[in-house]
């Protein structure tokens, strides 16, 4: 829809709205970020759209402010939202330079969801999904929604789960509101969520500009407002695990048994040192190319994976390049014309072993597919409901140990949640330690893990966002969270007392709850509870606690 014909309808629907006796269209909120808890937006394929945390918790919240609670049906509108900030500099790039590598720009998927009240009213709320740097830019730059886009060619602006234009009778007035908002300047963005702090933002938009620096007339990928660092809350939701995922093949030299991954090996791994599985198990099971498909840097999942694993080592392709013999994949020498599967150095990958070049972009689907599909193949995911499009999808992507312990209970199998028969996220929704999905995540032998965050650009203004985050943290609504594959705040504290504290060693003494560690950082100045491998190198960190060494880096 073009913005004049918007502005041309708001016009019309603010008359209609404002007349005598009709209901009201509010306004809940808008998030956006973190595609580990957003949504995978697709409604044109089989499959459709798969919800994530973040879409599922606007539903509730929104059912909440029905009267009585929790009733009515919550409908959903999908589009493309186009985002900018009031200063230039710090919104998204709508262009770019010839050869420039383009890793983002200001469009993103967004789902509204809408529900009408027993009263007649009608409240709606938007999520959008990106990733979590993305999120935070969204929030810390103050960005606003200024316009929708079609999310395929052909398409209406505004579609159904199905793809089709919709047909409900409440989306019209829903529409001429938010057409009404876009009139007066736009729809600010209030939450922005991220499985990063500000700290690693920054520290991210540093890395991929330096990683991609932009030729003559291209442009930079904007920093974070640093005038909003004071203003901008951070709300703490939830925990989310990491696994390092690998394809079933490479169990030729585990005898079946699942992958006893170390975080030696690991940085090895995503350093590029390692071309081939028999460096580490020996050539009597044979040679396999190792490809190690890693996230772009701007992916909350990769950052995550780079201050918990690399720890300042820089994550580069393996060397392995690939062509096929007889329609299988084979290891040949690079001479200069073939490509890495497995490496980004144009920010794209090769999924399939048909690929003829890399054409994706490292997102999370992405490298996931990659894993299913590559004899080989390692890299590393959130856990969540993985619930596949069709009926083959992901089943040859097996989940490590991590230097000897599992983030779930293998007796059934280390295949992802919910596939080949493993237990899904939400089979404990109420559980004690013992029966806990997550039990050696949360009694510390498990240690990869990091926040889900909400940021606030409004900074607890907002009554609207702090509800929505407040569903996140409810002890009640622990099983929803535990539902989608995240650990409740609740559980790590609860069974907190169950964890040892360390007598000895850079944890000594700091407990066994959530508040143990972290640092101030000295670009934005909050507490930095996750992503300490910054303090390697400063033993007198600015909150006088001693660097992290150790493996062991959960707060």
């Amino acid at each position: 829809m073009k913005l004049s014909a918007m502005l041309a309808a708001a016009a019309a629907a603010t008359g209609i709205l404002a007349a005598p006796g009709l209901a009201e269209v509010r306004f809940f909120t808008c998030v956006g970020g973190a595609s580990g808890m957003t949504m995978q937006l697709n409604p044109f394929a089989a499959g459709g759209v798969q919800r994530g945390c973040a879409p599922k918790m606007m539903d509730i919240t929104l059912k909440q402010k029905n009267t009585p609670p929790d009733t009515g049906t919550v409908k959903h509108a999908y589009t493309a939202a186009r985002m900018r900030a009031d200063q230039p500099e710090w919104s998204e790039p709508t262009s770019f330079a010839p050869g420039q590598v383009k890793f983002t720009g200001d469009k993103s998927q967004c789902e509204i969801a809408y529900l009408k009240l027993s009263n007649g009213d009608i409240l709606y709320g938007l999520t959008i999904r990106a990733d979590s740097v993305l999120g935070l830019r969204f929030v810390v730059n103050r960005q606003k929604i200024y316009d929708f886009a079609p999310l395929s060619s052909g398409k209406p602006t505004f579609v159904d789960i199905n793809g089709n234009a919709i047909s409900d009778p409440d989306w019209p007035q829903v529409l001429a509101d938010i057409n009404a908002r876009l009139a007066a300047g736009g729809i600010p963005i209030e939450g922005g969520l991220s499985e990063a702090y500000i700290d690693s933002g920054v520290r991210a938009i540093d890395r991929y500009n330096r990683l991609f620096p932009p030729p003559p007339g291209g442009t930079i990928q904007p920093q974070l407002n640093p005038a909003n660092f004071q203003t901008t809350r951070d709300n703490i939701l939830a925990v989310a695990v990491l696994a390092v995922i690998y394809n079933n093949s490479v169990e030729q030299w585990t005898g079946g048994q699942p992958l006893n991954i170390t975080n030696q090996m690991l940085r090895m791994i995503m350093a590029g040192q390692v071309d081939n599985w028999d460096v580490f198990f020996g050539a009597q099971n044979g040679h396999m190319p190792l490809l190690n498909f890693y996230r772009e840097p701007l992916s909350g999942t990769g950052i995550t994976f780079l201050n918990l694993i690399m720890r300042g080592v820089e994550t580069n392709p393996n060397g392995t390049v690939l062509t096929e013999v007889n329609g299988q994949p084979v290891a040949i020498a690079d001479d200069g014309t073939n490509y890495h599967r497995s490496g980004i150095p144009d920010l794209t990958c090769a999924v399939k072993p048909s690929d003829k070049a890399p054409g994706f972009k490292p997102g999370g689907g992405a490298v996931n597919n990659a894993v299913d599909l590559n004899p080989g193949a390692i890299s590393y995911t959130f856990l969540q409901k993985f619930t596949p499009v069709s009926g083959t999808a992901l089943q040859r992507i097996r989940v490590a140990k991590f230097n000897g312990y599992e983030p779930y209970d293998f007796s059934q199998g280390n295949s992802l949640p919910g596939i080949n028969g493993v237990p899904d996220v939400n089979t404990n929704t109420s559980p004690s330690l013992d029966n806990h999905y997550f039990k050696n995540v949360i009694d510390g032998k498990y240690p990869l893990w990091t926040y889900n965050h909400c940021f606030d650009a409004t900074n607890g203004q907002s009554q609207n966002l702090q509800d929505y985050v407040a569903n996140f943290r409810l002890v009640g609504n622990a099983p929803l969270v535990r539902e989608v594959g995240l650990i409740p705040l609740d559980d790590m504290n609860t069974f907190a007392a169950t964890r040892t504290v360390s007598t000895s060693g850079p944890n000594a003494g700091r407990g066994p709850g959530l508040g143990r560690g972290g640092f101030v950082s000295p670009i934005t100045g909050e507490v930095v509870r996750d992503g300490m491998m910054m303090l390697l190198n400063d033993p007198d960190s600015p909150d006088g606690l001693p660097g992290e060494g150790y493996v062991e880096m959960r707060p």
